[in-house]
């Protein structure tokens, strides 16, 4: 069985995927500094320079429509509202999660990104509490979501394998290739590939714009079936965003690890659930822009 890598842990996978929006700040020679949301807005801007989007945030630029604050659960509703009063970069947030009024959260500030990660603590924590530290293993983690913008369009696009990697940023997710064998999971054509003369490693398929990547733990015959077949359900009855997508998900021992990523002009926007591909899916389907 393959142990967990150092890329799921929630806390370190959490911080990289918002500290990547730090790349395409740098391709765009701007500063940088981490801030809390607690911390009040100063005249320069988030660390020192005032955030000039390209252009403002529009309905349904995130996903389908623009949501008011009471369609947001609450810890979400509260971060991005924190988040608000100090960034101009575009918000938005899933508005369907699992036990929301169980979750905490913590929100993080960067020049050109934002994140919050959701946690399932003993008791609900307001916002950005020292108390949820406490909370930052795989058992109480839930998972999170997030913005970061890059340099243009065209490297928004390609920094969506990294933002949905299974490994981690230096191992960005790529899909199976088209001359690889197929199977069939509830209708769904399915590409299976791996090294050559093994069980296959990894399964992919597409969803409209969206390619869905998961690393496989063993699976095969029936497991593989019983594996997809619950998020391959989902997506029949979901609306991943409107958008080029990459979903990506690690079959790890301690849970299904699955990150949503899609582009929006320079904008990328993330969903990350930490126990479930199915949740993944359907925070991203839920994201809202979020305008208080």
């Amino acid at each position: 069985m393959r142990a967990s890598s150092p890329w799921t842990q929630p806390a370190r996978r959490l911080a990289a995927l918002g500290a990547i929006g730090l790349a395409g700040c740098a391709l765009a020679a701007c500063s940088s500094g981490t801030t809390s949301a607690a911390t009040p807005a100063t005249s320069s801007g988030v660390g020192g320079t005032q955030h000039q989007p390209a252009a403002p945030a529009t309905s349904g630029q995130a996903g389908s429509t623009t949501g008011v604050p009471s369609a947001f659960p609450s810890p979400v509703r509260q971060a991005l509202a924190a988040l608000a009063a100090r960034t101009s970069l575009p918000l938005a947030g899933p508005t369907d999660l699992a036990s929301p009024d169980a979750l905490s959260a913590l929100t993080a500030l960067e020049r050109a990104s934002w994140s919050v990660q959701l946690y399932a603590c003993p008791r609900p924590e307001p916002l950005n509490s020292p108390a949820i530290s406490s909370c930052e293993d795989g058992a109480d983690t839930e998972g999170g979501f997030g913005v970061h913008e890059e340099a243009s369009a065209a490297a928004a696009q390609a920094a969506l394998p990294a933002v949905a990697s299974i490994a981690g940023p230096a191992q960005p997710v790529r899909g199976c290739p088209a001359s690889s064998p197929q199977t069939t999971v509830d209708g769904q054509t399915v590409a299976l590939c791996g090294p050559s003369g093994s069980p296959p490693t990894m399964a992919s398929w597409t969803e409209g714009d969206w390619h869905i990547v998961w690393l496989l733990n063993g699976e095969q015959g029936t497991a593989l079936t019983a594996a997809l077949t619950p998020l391959v359900e989902r997506l029949d009855h979901v609306d991943l965003p409107p958008h080029p997508g990459i979903l990506g998900v690690d079959e790890a021992p301690d849970g299904q690890h699955a990150t949503a990523a899609w582009a929006v002009g320079d904008t990328v926007f993330w969903d990350f659930a930490y126990h479930s591909a199915v949740q993944a899916a359907d925070m991203a389907a839920s994201t809202q822009s979020f305008r208080p």
